[in-house]
């Protein structure tokens, strides 16, 4: 007897209990040929070290700072020393978050070129655009979020088909609001701290580096999360529980 939800084999059909329907998660038109899945799990795991490496940078940022913010009269031995940690702690900084976008870039294509192979054959941008936007002003405020979360809904492991409208009707996950919550007030905070000097603005500038680490460990969070969905649904298309 069928089963009401079973799919036909060619996906475009499905058993509503008396008769069989056309598929609803099935795209109107078929996709194209998509390139094949390919793991975004050695990316992930680079861009994660990096972006913790990056944690450090902020920590010298910070510090450098409140050495600023504190001591606003520095004798010479004073000046030199927070001279030379300032060079340090710019080098440490721009060194590692430089890297860290790259390696996050990278992954962001990955996942973003995986989508139509997990059934998802219409993304919002094509990945060398999702890259892209992440460069432009004020677009990049918004867009690495948009891409990542895009990603995220096109790996919806209960669904072998998601058009750009189903992605759209699924609820974006707090953690991914989170993530770009933090890294948004994190950045504010700073730049307020940045205008001001002396215990305030010190006090700006260690909220604003507390969110910018809390954004860092989010942002690895989410990595790690959109890259385990896309092998979990990738391991179901394969082996034939989504059709």
């Amino acid at each position: 007897m069928q089963q009401a939800g079973q799919i036909s084999p060619d996906g475009y059909w499905m058993w509503n209990g008396t008769q069989w329907v056309p598929n609803p998660y099935m795209p109107m038109v078929a996709p194209p040929v998509a390139a094949p899945c390919e793991s975004a799990a050695s990316r992930a795991g680079i861009a994660s070290i990096l972006i913790y490496s990056n944690i450090a940078g902020i920590v010298f940022l910070v510090v450098n700072s409140l050495l600023i913010d504190l001591i606003p009269n520095p004798n010479d031995t004073q000046s030199i020393v927070i001279g030379l940690w300032s060079i340090v702690a710019v080098v440490v900084w721009a060194g590692t978050l430089i890297a860290a976008v790259v390696l996050f870039c990278m992954w962001l294509h990955r996942v973003v070129r995986n989508m139509p192979a997990l059934g998802a054959p219409d993304p919002r941008w094509s990945p060398a655009r999702a890259v892209v936007y992440c460069f432009i002003p004020i677009l990049n405020w918004f867009h690495p979020l948009w891409s990542t979360l895009d990603a995220w809904r096109g790996a919806d492991p209960s669904r072998r088909w998601l058009d750009l409208a189903s992605r759209r009707s699924l609820r974006p996950p707090t953690l991914l609001a989170y993530w770009w919550a933090a890294w948004l007030g994190g950045s504010f905070v700073l730049n307020i701290g940045s205008r001001i000097t002396g215990p305030g603005g010190a006090v700006f500038d260690v909220m604003g580096g507390a969110l910018q680490i809390a954004a860092a460990v989010l942002c690895v969070m989410v990595i790690r999360e959109v890259t385990k969905r896309q092998e979990h649904k990738n391991e179901l298309i394969a082996g034939g529980q989504l059709i």
